[in-house]
């Protein structure tokens, strides 16, 4: 998970019933443009491309039939998980 914080905090508002709550959140923290570009391409490969900007995925070269992230979408990807990033930061 790209950003366990984030996702943790919205299903325990759900749990506990703060519906509200859990829905500002999720709009408020760009989670449904986010989880757009996580699916912009063939799932895994956003999330692999997000992971290695992050520090947490060392080896960036993909194993066929996947490939890398197409340029077009590198800019409109980092930006979304940015934004997110902003907001998961933020969460304890």
């Amino acid at each position: 998970n790209v950003i366990p914080n984030t996702i943790s905090k919205v299903v325990s508002l759900c749990l506990e019933e703060e519906f509200v709550d859990a829905m500002t959140m999720y709009y408020d923290s760009k989670l449904p443009a986010f989880i757009e570009k996580l699916f912009c391409e063939t799932n895994p490969i956003p999330v692999k491309f997000m992971m290695h900007t992050m520090g947490l995925y060392g080896n960036h070269v993909m194993r066929l039939p996947m490939d890398e992230l197409s340029a077009s979408k590198e800019k409109d990807v980092t930006c979304a998980l940015n934004e997110l990033l902003k907001v998961e930061s933020t969460i304890v």
